[in-house]
């Protein structure tokens, strides 16, 4: 009881002190083009830059404390450019999939800005594996890596529950297949926030057309319109074909599940908050298409 109380009063100091900042957050996904998103962001002249572009606050930092937080978006050197508001925010990719951030969010920013970035589930779990080896956090072949995913991940989500300051390896380094069901993580932040303090961004949409996705992204944060600099990519590594069998495979099984995700976002989300979602803008690998 006492230690339930104490957690109350240290969250609801998040909500008085600096309640603005950050004032959005790219949750996701994990090679879904946040780096490029944030960088873009970063020319802005009403956005100010954090200490670094991944701050892990609410999944890997959070017993640093809020003012820890503080220091690395540099809320202190806010200040006002010619009366206009200025703005702070970070891109931690892993947050959309951490089982507890969608809560440490909401109570100590009920208000922030989201955004989301939904790439293809299939080219989104290879390009993670790639990315995995290339950093030395996996060492088995592709197939054999999907084949133990289930097993490697089981019961990982449930430790979360039982110790929050609980890090998983697995989780986080070999979820491939499992990052890839975003409607169960978005449902996740809806038990929280509200749609329309939610967008919705198809990674190859943006891809294509950075210039409009960054306008509607502007307009999102309520910020003036800019001329950003075009051409910037990061972390777009090349990594070799795949095996179009397992193409199939993962196309497959994510078929369905893409399915109810357009649906829902359909459904749930006001037009101006969706991008690249629109008929025939949607061209993701399924068993009809591979």
């Amino acid at each position: 009881m006492i230690k339930r109380l104490l957690k109350k009063l240290w969250r609801r100091k998040f909500k008085s002190d600096q309640a603005s900042v950050p004032y959005f957050l790219i949750i996701g996904v994990q090679k879904g083009g946040t780096t490029s998103l944030y960088n873009y962001l970063q020319q802005h002249l009403q956005i100010q830059e954090s200490l670094t572009k991944e701050v892990h606050f609410f999944d890997l930092n959070f017993d640093k404390g809020w003012d820890w937080y503080l220091e690395q978006l540099r809320a202190k050197e806010l200040i006002n450019s010619n009366g206009k508001k200025v703005i702070t925010g970070e891109a931690s990719p892993y947050y959309i999939f951490h089982p507890l951030v969608p809560e440490r969010v909401f109570e100590c920013v009920p208000n922030v800005k989201l955004i989301v970035l939904l790439r293809d589930p299939v080219a989104r779990a290879l390009s993670q594996y790639h990315h995995e080896c290339r950093w030395g956090f996996e060492s088995l072949e592709l197939g054999d890596a999907i084949d133990i995913e289930n097993e490697r991940l089981e019961g990982e989500a449930d430790k979360f529950i039982e110790n929050s300051n609980y890090q998983s390896y697995g989780y986080q380094h070999h979820s491939y297949v499992k990052r890839g069901f975003y409607l169960k993580q978005l449902l996740c932040w809806e038990k929280y926030f509200s749609s329309e303090n939610i967008l919705v961004i198809q990674s190859e949409f943006f891809d294509k057309y950075s210039a409009s996705v960054l306008g509607r992204v502007t307009d999102f944060l309520g910020l003036d319109e800019f001329q950003f600099l075009s051409e910037l990519r990061h972390n777009s590594g090349k990594y070799p074909e795949s095996a179009d069998a397992l193409k199939f495979r993962l196309a497959d099984e994510f078929f369905e599940a893409n399915q109810q995700l357009l649906s829902h976002l359909e459904k749930q989300y006001p037009a101006n908050n969706l991008i690249g979602f629109a008929p025939g803008e949607v061209n993701w690998l399924t068993p009809r298409s591979v």
